[in-house]
């Protein structure tokens, strides 16, 4: 049979004061006086405040990881000393450091779940506004342009091969293309200053 308990404010406190002290929700639940572990999230589901409540808690919870990960590499820096004095063998410190990661590794996975603002490793999300067109037809412009100027470099390969600087090989048409194509360069250049 299901638990019935009141929300009332000194339970509240008491289950949000033991968790920013680092216990589990699932674990205090489970004691005598407690409400029952899904109770606790329809409060928190129903109540915007207690929840703004519990995600401090749970942000106070992710800085006692934190510590703990300080205590624990403090704990560890005097091993090297430990071993050339031959306080602790070779192994037995080795045994210490890897248990000192793996609970520093827990620790870090803990606080980035409990606070992932500050301890996450996900990078921040940013949104971007896309001006004058989709992704694509901004691809489509960069290879019109790349395509401009291969063609700008044949006439320019022309020109060098004709030594009157082709002022007979070129038309109205493409003199206006490659005018059109020194202007994208000039914007490119521009583009890349700013």
């Amino acid at each position: 049979m299901a638990r019935k308990t009141l929300a009332t404010p000194e339970l509240i406190e008491t289950l949000l004061m033991r968790v920013a002290k680092g216990e589990s929700i699932k674990g205090i639940c489970r004691e005598k006086g407690m409400p029952d572990y899904t109770t606790v999230f329809k409060w928190l589901k129903d109540n915007e405040g207690l929840k703004d409540k519990f995600l401090l808690a749970m942000q106070a919870k992710a800085n006692l990881a934190d510590a703990e990960i300080d205590e624990i590499r403090m704990e560890i820096r005097g091993l090297a000393e430990k071993v050339n004095s031959e306080q602790m063998s070779r192994d037995a410190a080795f045994v210490a450091i890897q248990e000192a990661r793996l609970q520093i590794d827990t620790l870090k996975w803990k606080a980035a779940k409990y606070y992932p603002k500050m301890f996450g490793t996900e990078t921040q999300k940013v949104d971007v506004e896309v001006k004058g067109g989709s992704f694509i037809d901004d691809l489509k412009r960069v290879a019109e342009r790349v395509e401009a100027r291969k063609q700008v470099e044949v006439v320019d390969a022309v020109y060098a091969e004709s030594g009157d600087e082709g002022q007979n090989l070129l038309t109205d048409n493409s003199t206006s293309t490659r005018d059109e194509n020194e202007n994208h360069s000039q914007l490119d250049v521009a583009d890349k200053t700013e």
